[in-house]
């Protein structure tokens, strides 16, 4: 652990690049406030951090792994410490001890509304249940198969549900189907996407519990369809959102303006007021601007695809899922 002062109080992490530390040493009390880059395990990796003192305390004291380097006025300096003793752990605790970052936060951005698939989960390194099984499945050549899927993707905005456009590319086919095989299509189609599910991102859980506890609201739109919707509301992260909005439910998809006014208006929270992430699919980005809110593209799945996403212009770009912090610390006073 890192500790300032000749009595050894904690420093406070409050996200990966803000921590408050508090100094007292005799009747004097100071405390530090400075910003520095860590990784996930909030190692230190950056150059000298900015301190703020009050009152007029004694001069800060280093000591990572018991051993201390004495550093005064209104510096000290994390790098220095870096070189002479390795990489310095900090001691990391809930942001409900401190509302600093909350306050910065505050100012500006009251929501985050996510995307779901390739931001949140990701269907690839997954089981698929693909074309040329369901094909397989159902009889049904691909090519002929191919002629009438894009018709049916009307599923996404409700028209239509995934059962009722299987059975009508069976009847375009001129293709009898019998219930078991229906339901089995359906199940496999389900176990599938609920793999999704299963393998997420570690820093995903971690961006949203820290979101959470500076009072963020927190959302889902998804364009899905309706044997997706089952897959989404039995998964662990679920939970984590105040409201979800998938499209085969709101009769709407992204990029729809309307989609995200609605749950903005769900999260009472104003539009200019919300930030959308989202890995830029469906021209969801450009629609999220259309609509008011403050646009981020996602990749930190779409970087691992054979074929990268190229960034997108006109929104920021966060590469990783905890960079997202850093955009809300750096721009909540906007």
């Amino acid at each position: 652990s890192a500790w300032f002062g000749t009595r050894r109080p904690q420093v406070r992490i409050l996200s990966p690049r803000f921590f408050i530390a508090t100094s007292r040493a005799g009747p004097a009390t100071g405390t530090a406030v400075g910003s520095l880059l860590t990784n996930s395990r909030f190692r230190c990796w950056t150059h000298a951090a900015t301190a703020a003192k009050r009152g007029k305390p004694s001069a800060f004291r280093a000591c990572p792994a018991g051993r201390g380097s004495q550093f005064t006025d209104s510096f000290f300096d994390i790098e220095h410490m870096r070189r002479r003793y390795g990489d310095v752990m900090m001691t990391e605790t809930t942001v409900s001890e401190n509302n600093m970052l909350k306050k910065e936060v505050s100012m500006k951005y009251k929501a985050v509304i996510f995307d779901l698939f390739e931001t949140l989960v990701t269907e690839w390194g997954h089981k698929k249940y693909t074309k040329n099984e369901m094909c397989s499945d159902l009889g049904i050549a691909r090519d002929k198969f191919d002629m009438f899927w894009p018709e049916n993707e009307k599923r996404y905005s409700g028209e239509i549900s995934f059962l009722d456009s299987i059975l009508s590319i069976c009847k375009k086919c001129g293709k009898k189907i019998d219930d078991s095989t229906l339901s089995e299509i359906i199940d496999k189609r389900i176990r599938t996407k609920s793999l999704c599910f299963e393998s997420i991102n570690p820093d995903v859980y971690i961006l949203l519990d820290r979101l959470k506890a500076v009072g963020l609201r927190l959302a889902i739109i998804s364009n899905c369809s309706s044997e997706e919707v089952k897959a989404i509301r039995q998964s662990k992260i679920y939970k984590y959102f105040d409201q979800v909005i998938l499209s085969y439910e709101a009769k709407m998809q992204k990029p729809d303006v309307r989609i995200y006014k609605e749950c903005s208006g769900l999260l009472g929270v104003a539009v200019e007021n919300c930030i959308f992430v989202g890995d830029g699919g469906s021209d969801e980005l450009q629609g999220a601007k259309l609509a008011g809110m403050k646009a981020i593209q996602a990749k930190w799945y779409t970087n691992q695809l054979p074929h990268k996403r190229d960034n997108i212009d006109g929104v920021l770009t966060a590469e990783k899922p905890l960079d997202i912090i850093h955009f809300l610390e750096i721009n909540g006073k906007e």
